[in-house]
């Protein structure tokens, strides 16, 4: 059976020009509960990203999950790891589970 873990999500706080590479702010973290955590493997094709960004994990975030993923901090097991990309959940009538969002997070080594 597959069980969910709970992980700290820190949410970017207020607008960001994403464009012009600004340091967001962040909301006090929040606990959020049955999370599918997947660690990434040095097989997988897409592990190293451009600018020395690894991902590290995959997360599987529940159904329902509302709030947006985009540049926010998600701790993992005790890892402080940053989102990668912009999630979106799958279409829900696709998804027979609880987990529709999956959302790789990484960190930068470099």
């Amino acid at each position: 059976m597959i069980r969910g873990e709970t992980v700290r999500v820190a949410h970017v706080s207020g607008a960001v020009d994403w464009t012009l590479g600004e340091e967001p702010t962040y909301d006090e973290p929040v606990d959020v509960a049955n999370v599918v955590v997947v660690p990434s493997t040095e097989g997988e094709a897409d592990h190293l990203r451009p600018d020395g960004v690894r991902v590290a994990y995959t997360l599987h975030f529940p159904r329902g999950y509302a709030r947006s993923l985009r540049g926010a901090k998600v701790t993992v097991r005790g890892d402080e790891c940053r989102v990668i990309g912009d999630p979106r959940p799958y279409t829900e009538a696709n998804v027979r589970g609880p987990w529709t969002m999956p959302v790789q997070v990484g960190r930068s080594d470099g």
